[in-house]
């Protein structure tokens, strides 16, 4: 979902999420739709008392430590990070251990504003890569370009006039609005330009693949960190419930007797 500052993007979405009414008509979910829904606002609504490993552990209750510890990795909160309090977190930790705790346990359509927003580069390259393994229905609101044009396949742009649809992506819809812009006078002299507009279409291609290559370096070399923080994490849950056990046997008064 596109459109200027003030259009009513991120109100539609409450609205599709239940959590203000529509002034008119009403939302109805298809059968067995079960929804989640990521927001700005929900940053405030962690607990500050808790630890990352804490909130996190609260969706999934019945999961190993070493599962949750695995969550927390992947979201680049690894080792000791994951008891830090989420009253010291910064804004970008905060929307990490939220869309952590959102993608742990995803309804089969998800909600999400302005998602990236407090990411740095590597971050936003791990929720696009978890997004673009989602199997279920995406609706999302975005300004940004990367964002939208790896995951979106049908753009909605909110105008004065209404909705407009368009099946694609971000840079195909405004290819096309450029397209049925055109006069019947720059049609004509289209040719004139077409020099220079193949020059701007190598141009962006160009640039394109230097982008794609770049998130690819970054996949490369984040998939065997987080290989083995998941490793490492799994192992330290396991030594852990060994030192317990190992503590509960040497206070034991008998064991010495």
């Amino acid at each position: 979902i596109i459109g200027p500052n003030g259009s009513g993007k991120t109100t539609l979405l409450r609205i599709a999420a239940g959590e203000i009414e529509p002034d008119h008509g009403e939302i109805t979910l298809g059968h067995k739709v079960t929804m989640s829904y990521f927001a700005q606002h929900h940053l405030d609504m962690l607990d500050p008392r808790m630890t990352i490993i804490e909130e996190v552990s609260q969706v999934v209750p019945n999961e190993t430590i070493g599962f949750v510890r695995g969550v927390c990795g992947a979201f680049l909160f690894s080792g000791d990070d994951v008891d830090k309090s989420i009253g010291i977190l910064s804004g970008g930790e905060k929307a990490r251990v939220s869309l952590a705790k959102l993608l742990v346990r995803p309804g089969n359509l998800m909600l999400m504003d302005e998602p990236t927003n407090h990411l740095d580069l590597i971050s936003s390259e791990i929720l696009i890569d978890a997004l673009a393994d989602y199997t279920g229905t995406l609706i999302f609101v975005s300004h940004n370009q990367s964002f939208v044009n790896r995951l979106a396949t049908k753009i909605w742009d909110i105008k004065g006039e209404g909705i407009e649809e368009y099946p694609g992506n971000l840079n195909e819809y405004y290819d096309h609005l450029e397209r049925v812009s055109k006069t019947p006078s720059e049609a004509l002299d289209e040719k004139q330009v077409q020099i220079s507009s193949d020059k701007d279409k190598k141009s962006r291609k160009v640039k394109k693949r230097e982008e794609a290559e770049k998130r690819r370096l970054i996949r490369i070399t984040l998939k065997p960190i987080q290989d083995k923080l998941v490793m490492f994490e799994e192992r330290i849950a396991d030594l852990e419930k060994r030192q317990k056990e190992l503590e509960k046997i040497l206070s034991d008064p008998g064991v010495f007797a």
